[in-house]
């Protein structure tokens, strides 16, 4: 990294990386497809392997639960593909700076710039996978209400989470490497203990216990309009207090470590 990067100031950082949205933009788009190089399909293997995952346990699971079908597959396709885009950014988050290690310290690019890299992959990843969701409404018929374009704000802060989580924990995993191994260990056990494939009213009296746990509403501001209902003030009120937190945290870390970031690559 060359010393101009640090002579400007954190925000005057933060706004050229916003602006550069042409830059990052392409880049995330260029990921995508360089994941499925040489292949057919390219990108769309993103919808076919998701899709055949929610069949799977679509299957099984509504069985096992003895649940209606044609209710709870649009259930679990809504909440798994919301999910799938909020573990990836937490996961993939911790990578922001080390895989763009070589870019990083050969240009002088504003580094909050990957942060809106990786994020424009996951939306990407997301906006395919929605066509499973969309493929399912339509076969099971999901009404659409007042309440279904209420998933556009809930894209929204989930987008915002994605640029703090990724600003954050790439500047943390950069100092502690083994944060990506075990948050895929939390992550992996998350997927059970969110309402995913289940649902809250199973808990009974103990509903609660879902509250108290985030990843449940980040679920619900996606899955409930997608479903045709409408969200809880909670899951909003919780969302976005941890929005707001978020991007106040993750700048204040990234205004105190932004020197040492190319040193500890």
């Amino acid at each position: 990294m060359t010393e101009s990067n640090f002579k400007t100031s954190v925000p005057s950082d933060v706004a050229a990386a916003f602006y550069a949205w042409p830059l990052w933009g392409r880049l995330g788009w260029e990921d995508t497809k360089l994941r499925y190089r040489r292949s057919i399909l390219g990108p769309l293997w993103l919808t076919i392997g998701t899709a055949i995952m929610v069949v799977g346990m679509g299957m099984i699971w509504s069985i096992l639960w003895g649940m209606n079908v044609a209710e709870y597959f649009p259930y679990l396709a809504a909440g798994f593909i919301t999910w799938q885009w909020i573990s990836a950014g937490i996961i993939e988050g911790t990578r922001t700076f080390s895989d763009q290690a070589r870019l990083i310290q050969s240009f002088p690019l504003p580094l909050p710039v990957h942060s809106f890299r990786l994020c424009v992959k996951l939306f990407i990843g997301f906006a395919h996978n929605l066509l499973v969701f969309i493929g399912i409404a339509i076969i099971f018929s999901v009404p659409v209400t007042a309440w279904t374009w209420a998933f556009v704000p809930g894209m929204v802060i989930i987008y915002l989470n994605c640029l703090w989580v990724s600003l954050l924990l790439g500047i943390i995993a950069l100092r502690y490497r083994d944060l990506t191994n075990i948050l895929e260990v939390i992550m992996g056990l998350m997927v059970f203990l969110t309402p995913i494939m289940w649902k809250v009213e199973m808990l009974g009296s103990k509903q609660f216990v879902a509250d108290l746990n985030p990843f449940t509403h980040y679920i619900a501001i996606i899955r409930s309009p997608l479903l045709g209902e409408a969200p809880t003030m909670l899951s909003y009120g919780v969302t976005l207090s941890l929005t707001a937190g978020g991007c106040v945290l993750a700048y204040q870390v990234f205004k105190r470590q932004r020197a040492h970031i190319a040193f500890w690559i």
